[in-house]
């Protein structure tokens, strides 16, 4: 995976169509950090197809602690997948929020790149995605799946000790 820093308010080329995990976009809010203090970082992107944006999961590096292209600082790093990819313009936008991930206070900067994708010379071999997944969503169905099994299992093990009451109180044979 390739590297590429971004400057303030610079564009950014995410690669060509349908690209995935092909580059990383790097950002230094070293001067954030300095200037806010300890805080949180949100990415956004709107695909110029879409009517809102979607989070896009960065990872970020303490500072002093990590040398990118020789450089310290407090880095993070936006690896482009095809959800980003499968357009030809959008817009990114770094938040800095003060306070914990846990209970951000309030956003105290932000910065708006525009970003570009080279046409591809032909389709994909597979369909890119059209949306980000949404995690939240796949484990909150799989756990109202989850809690329909349990009852189920409960009527089943209900409806089984009646059918063996049943069974002794007509004095059947077993089936």
């Amino acid at each position: 995976m390739r590297e590429y820093r971004v400057g303030p308010g610079e564009d950014i080329r995410l690669g060509h169509r349908w690209e995935h995990h092909a580059r990383r976009i790097v950002f230094d809010i070293s001067e954030w950090v300095k200037d806010f203090g300890a805080g949180t970082v949100q990415l956004l992107n709107q695909r110029q197809s879409d009517t809102s944006p979607y989070p896009v999961a960065v990872t970020r590096t303490d500072p002093d602690k990590v040398t990118v292209n020789n450089t310290t600082g407090t880095l993070v790093f936006w690896d482009v997948t095809s959800v980003d990819t499968n357009c030809q313009h959008s817009k990114a936008e770094l938040r800095y929020y003060r306070g914990t991930e846990a209970a951000p206070e309030f956003l105290v900067k932000s910065d708006i790149h525009k970003a570009n994708v080279e046409e591809a010379l032909g389709a994909a071999l597979a369909d890119a995605p059209q949306e980000a997944p949404n995690l939240l969503d796949t484990i909150l169905e799989a756990s109202r799946r989850l809690d329909s099994m349990e009852e189920d299992i409960a009527e089943l093990k209900a409806d089984n000790v009646l059918f063996r009451e049943y069974l002794s109180n007509s004095n059947a044979a077993p089936v």
